[in-house]
């Protein structure tokens, strides 16, 4: 009986289509009842299970089928667990696994749901120079990697930056640069490749009708977003209208396009209605979730719709573990509807307590920017510094050289004027950078602009470490041209011609390319037009000339009093104080009696040694009182 069913599978598998699946997954059922332990019978039920993408069932029949069936069904297995996204173990069964075309293509794409974007693209690589007949897939899965990098913030490793004609003319590959374009906020260049994937999707003789419709889905959900951030609010709500959520078969795209309908409406829903229909329909799962970049405004949209209803216990209670935005939700919910100075006051204890919390750190420095409080905000950066400096937590370590933060504070520097600070704090942050993973997202792309505020700066001990810091990235990504460029720059002064990366810039015939030099010899010499000065207005002084001539010094005329004669004797006691003049006389002095050491005679010649008291001395000796006029003090 065995070898009967057995043979009339093998006789159904001869014929099957690929339409079959169904009546082959039922003879490899019937064949496995009457003998479990046939081997290929198990593996027929596990293809046909993943044709019919019931990818947990195929994962049982695998488990079912034992070490027999894995070590047979190595790509099915693998496959199996990539598409329940048990990365890990896949990855694990592809290193274990015989080499072979379809794992390598397997192996590519589990690096790629991954998020090892760079990983993924070397792979690729490595396919495209087998040439196996398959570069049009390569292709299409080499711009989606390119999408993601720049997504992911990785984006000085693309190599593509702009499609050339081949790429316009397939649908997936127009799409993948609308992507791109996206993700470097080029909305309008992303609105004309949306357009165009939608026209070669409707222009398609490849597909039926029905697929034409599915395939069209993601680009109209893609341009809902494209739409309402060049502001077109109208059309974005009337395409949002055309979309059947039911039909796109993607979760993580039926649940962007559903929240998308939301915030996509010109009139702004009640915010309790909307929060109770989004959360009451979450098409998520967790064998396909969201990628990183997705993640982070899907958590930051749930947060807004707390901070609508006025759920602010759960805010004040999210970590910041990973997410230090969520800090913001929280310093809304303390100060949202407080004016700048009350709500700095309210915003200023809760720091305090954490001051690690970026997000409330963040909220408190601009609303010190909006006062033009430059000195409390780099007050309140060096704490939190400080802090993350000391804390003995791997993350913090991370956010205090994060690339976001260390720009904060050299722009706070500059404000100040603290242009020392700055370099030394770009140069602790690259020496940091650089001990970190080359491949480590936003890594590459800091450095770089680290480098190029080192290289403005007129410091020798700056400029040689702007050379060391180009000349190491340039040697890890010699494709990168900001790299390059850098590179020459910062190694013009120290290095010979012929050593200078000058392959790495631009040839000169694509900088001139829109020049046109027949032009600007018609044109000649342009002038600086000179508006002319009415009489309302003051003319300007002209320039001085450099060397002045010397004028001849002026005498000034004597100045002499207006009874001076010159043939009279000047007193010789004129420099003298007055009260030590000869002929002085004090003011006030009574006649008769009284005089220092005994009477005088009116006319009577006056001795030095009789010479009357001066008023001073008088006024000293009246202020004394006599101890028989002095009071008693009272008692204690």
């Amino acid at each position: 009986m065995a070898a009967s069913g057995t043979q009339n599978l093998s006789s159904l598998l001869q014929r099957a289509t690929l339409e079959d699946h169904e009546d082959v997954l039922k003879a490899a059922n019937n064949a496995l009842k009457k003998s479990r332990g046939d081997i290929q019978a198990q593996q027929a039920r596990l293809v046909a299970l993943i044709k019919l993408d019931r990818n947990e069932d195929a994962l049982r029949a695998v488990e079912d089928g034992g070490e027999t069936l894995k070590a047979r069904a190595q790509l099915e297995h693998a496959y199996v667990l990539y598409k329940t996204h048990r990365l890990e173990d896949a990855q694990a069964v592809v290193a274990k696994s015989t080499r072979s075309l379809g794992l390598e293509h397997l192996e590519a794409q589990i690096a790629y749901r991954a998020e090892s974007f760079l990983q993924a693209r070397k792979l690729y690589e490595k396919l495209a120079a087998q040439s196996h007949g398959e570069d049009g897939d390569i292709k299409i899965n080499q711009s989606a990697i390119d999408a993601q990098l720049i997504w992911s913030g990785q984006g000085a490793a693309v190599k593509k930056l702009k499609p050339n004609r081949e790429d316009l003319e397939q649908l997936d590959t127009t799409f993948n640069f609308a992507c791109a374009c996206i993700a470097r906020h080029q909305y309008k260049e992303a609105e004309v490749y949306l357009r165009m994937a939608k026209d070669l999707c409707d222009a398609s003789d490849d597909m039926s009708e029905e697929d034409k419709q599915l395939e069209v889905l993601p680009i109209l959900v893609q341009q809902v977003y494209v739409l309402s951030r060049l502001g077109k609010g109208r059309e974005a709500e009337e395409l949002c209208s055309t979309i059947e959520l039911d039909k796109i078969t993607d979760d993580t795209t039926k649940h962007i396009a559903h929240i998308n309908s939301y915030f996509a409406a010109a009139k702004p829903p009640n915010p309790y209605l909307m929060e109770r229909q989004v959360r009451s329909k979450a098409f998520l799962s967790t064998s396909n979730p969201p990628f990183g970049y997705q993640r982070s405004p899907l958590s930051r949209n749930n947060m807004t719709l707390d901070l609508l209803t006025s759920k602010h216990a759960s805010l004040q209670k999210v970590t910041t573990s990973g997410q230090p935005w969520a800090g913001v939700y929280r310093a809304a919910t303390y100060a949202g509807k407080l004016n700048t100075k009350d709500a700095l006051k309210e915003l200023d204890p809760v720091l305090e307590r954490n001051r690690t919390d970026l997000g409330v750190l963040f909220t408190v420095i601009q609303l010190c920017a909006l006062t033009n409080n430059t000195e409390a905000a780099a007050l309140y950066l060096q704490k939190s510094l400080y802090d993350l400096e000391q804390s003995s937590q791997p993350s913090h370590k991370d956010l205090r050289f994060a690339p976001g933060l260390v720009g904060l504070e050299v722009s706070l520097a500059m404000r100040q004027g603290r242009t020392a600070h700055t370099q030394a704090r770009l140069a602790k942050a690259c020496s940091y950078w650089r001990s970190r993973s080359k491949d480590e997202r936003e890594t590459h792309e800091a450095l770089n602009r680290a480098g190029l505020a080192m290289l403005d700066s007129s410091s020798s001990t700056s400029l040689e470490k702007a050379s060391e810091l180009y000349e190491s990235l340039h040697g890890d990504h010699p494709e990168d041209r900001v790299s390059g460029v850098g590179a020459v720059a910062a190694l013009h002064s120290r290095s010979a011609p012929e050593d200078l990366p000058v392959e790495t810039l631009p040839p000169t015939d694509e900088l001139i390319t829109q020049i046109n030099a027949q032009n600007l010899e018609d044109a000649g010499i342009g002038e600086v037009p000179t508006p002319a000065i009415t009489s309302n207005q003051a003319r300007k002084r002209r320039a001085e000339p450099l060397s002045k001539p010397e004028k001849p010094k002026k005498r000034r005329k004597p100045r002499l009093p207006k009874d001076y004669d010159p043939k009279k004797k000047p007193d010789p006691e004129r420099w003298l104080p007055l009260r030590e003049r000869s002929n002085w006389r004090p003011k006030g002095k009574k006649k008769g009696k009284g005089g220092v050491g005994g009477s005088t005679m009116q006319g009577g010649v006056v001795s030095e040694d009789s010479r009357p008291a001066t008023p001073s001395q008088q006024q000293q000796k009246a202020s004394v009182p006599s101890k028989s006029k002095q009071k008693k003090g009272k008692g204690k």
